[in-house]
């Protein structure tokens, strides 16, 4: 659908339909809002087999993304009271250092390494929430 935005890299160059963005990014935002997820799990894929991004550069936009949702996401729960102190200290300190360590080994990786790993982690959490909810 035009009108198209023309995104160029050393070595790539997409078109991207403005249109399209803005569908998806109101459905993703509708659904992860809805659900109170991140939404990386859907905004990664969109990119990768949407857009044609590679892995690495879906996952780091999808990261930044998830930076603004969480703090209007995060600012909003706050004011409404859904807060845990103690969690979020302890998670604060741990996950940074985890991604830190996911990114150093990232980038030894090949981008089809990585979109494998995607794939897994989103069957892996899809059939812990089916079990979750429908046989437990």
């Amino acid at each position: 659908m035009k009108p198209f935005i023309t995104i160029k890299r050393d070595d790539y160059e997409f078109r991207i339909s403005i249109p399209v963005i803005v569908v998806f990014g109101l459905l993703i935002g509708f659904i992860t809002g809805l659900l109170g997820s991140s939404g990386g799990w859907l905004i990664s894929p969109l990119m990768i087999l949407g857009f044609g991004y590679t892995p690495i550069v879906a996952s780091g936009t999808s990261l930044f993304i998830i930076l603004v949702k969480a703090v209007v996401g995060g600012t909003t729960h706050v004011v409404q009271g859904h807060f845990d102190l103690y969690l979020f200290i302890v998670l604060s300190i741990f996950l940074p250092i985890g991604g830190f360590i996911g990114d150093l080994i990232k980038r030894h990786l090949k981008n089809r390494i990585v979109g494998l790993i995607l794939g897994f982690c989103l069957l892996g959490v899809s059939a812990v929430i089916l079990i979750f909810y429908f046989i437990l």
